[in-house]
């Protein structure tokens, strides 16, 4: 699933993502019940506690080629709180739209091994003070391979462009 963006920091439940595309004309739905995320905030005055709580978010993806399928992904609510010693702030609603292609570029039937390409768009559709109100995107690069028993390896390297804390520019982040 993609990393739930929120205005102040990242609720981010990340998995590796897959290089498998889904099938020509089926589809594929995913969704993450319950994410959370609670930090204490390094950089603001001791005392500051920031927590969020992500539910359902979910991406559908369809196949379009062998090779090639599309994700589109909504975050269907978000609550973020902001407690500081000078009182609270609660933010909800609905979060962000993602568009997602992704192109298998890569496959060895010998080594049951996989590699694509997806880049992908944050659409700023959020409500209720929950997100960073900006279009952001990157690029996640997945890779498999088969093990033995069953069992599958895999591993990702992502490259993004969002907002920066001061909401005067953008963050390059690995």
């Amino acid at each position: 699933m993609a990393a739930l963006l929120l205005s102040a920091g990242r609720l981010a439940a990340q998995v590796t993502e897959s290089p498998i595309t889904v099938a020509p004309g089926h589809f594929l739905l995913k969704m993450d019940a319950v994410s959370l995320k609670f930090e204490d905030q390094a950089d603001a005055p001791v005392g500051t506690r920031y927590s969020a709580v992500g539910v359902g978010a979910t991406f559908l993806t369809t196949g379009l080629t062998e090779h090639v399928d599309l994700q589109v992904g909504l975050e269907l609510f978000l609550r973020a709180r902001l407690k500081t010693t000078g009182g609270t702030t609660t933010n909800s609603g609905v979060g962000d739209l993602y568009v997602r292609p992704k192109w298998t570029f890569w496959s060895d039937a010998g080594l049951q091994a996989e590699a694509a390409v997806m880049p992908w768009v944050k659409l700023p559709t959020s409500s209720g003070g929950v997100g960073n109100h900006a279009a952001e995107g990157g690029i996640i690069v997945p890779w498999s391979m088969a093990l033995d028993r069953g069992y599958r390896a895999g591993a990702m390297a992502e490259w993004a462009l969002v907002r920066n804390d001061a909401e005067n520019g953008y963050d390059s982040r690995w």
